[in-house]
């Protein structure tokens, strides 16, 4: 219950000051593949479509793959999962029927070199989600994994409000499969695992170092959970 509430807390302050940090843009769905593949449909269950663009100017390794799976559907044909990249505005876009759940998976790794990038110096990776629908009052799981070459790190957050948010994936929350370099990322994979009937919105993936005042603003939001969690202990 901690947790929850000092990520709630996070979320909250980093709305109105997250906008102001110094970042790292790792999408900002600004362009697209040529040929333009989208939007990519998909409606039979088990089913999944991939698509691999390159030399995308906005996005960190000029490389995205995305794949789009069904895990359930209730009518193959009828029911369905979607998903758009629309340049401009810059929005990615995905939509399910209300029998349909699906699962999105972003991933960045500039092919078979690998990113190679440092993240070392910064805070988070936060995702500008533009909306969320919540269906069926049921949260989304979104996971964040980070390979290095030779270990893997991620962390999972669950989307549990409807509506525009930031959503903060801390490093020091990451759990790692062994030592991990974040001096020297290869690849960052973004994961969505909404439930039947979601649709949401997402503007940018960007890493974030932030800002003195924010990360006052941050610590104040921690200390205010941890109060609160002592006076209901207390109680």
């Amino acid at each position: 219950m901690k947790n929850k509430l000092t990520t709630s807390v996070a979320v909250l302050l980093l709305a109105f000051c997250g906008t102001a940090n110094a970042s790292v843009v790792i999408d900002s769905f600004d362009h697209v593949g040529a040929p333009d593949p989208w939007p990519v449909t998909v409606d039979q269950a088990g089913a999944s479509a991939t698509v691999l663009e390159t030399g995308l100017a906005t996005v960190l390794g000029g490389v995205r793959t995305t794949t789009l799976g069904v895990q359930a559907l209730g009518t193959a044909r009828l029911d369905k999962v979607e998903v758009g990249v629309y340049s401009p505005p810059g929005i990615l876009s995905y939509a399910s029927s209300i029998l349909a759940d699906g699962k999105l998976d972003l991933l960045y790794d500039n092919g078979p070199g690998g990113l190679n990038v440092d993240l070392s110096s910064y805070a988070w990776i936060e995702i500008d989600l533009l909306a969320f629908d919540l269906a069926s009052g049921n949260p989304m799981p979104v996971t964040i994994t980070l390979a290095d070459g030779a270990s893997s790190s991620s962390l999972t957050q669950s989307v549990s409000t409807a509506g525009r948010q930031l959503v903060i994936f801390p490093f020091a929350s990451f759990t790692k499969t062994g030592p991990f370099d974040f001096s020297s990322i290869d690849e960052i994979d973004v994961s969505f695992d909404p439930e039947f009937g979601a649709d949401f919105r997402v503007g940018e993936i960007r890493s974030v170092v932030p800002e003195p005042a924010t990360l006052g603003l941050l610590a104040v939001g921690a200390a205010l959970t941890t109060l609160r969690t002592k006076r209901r202990t207390a109680v």
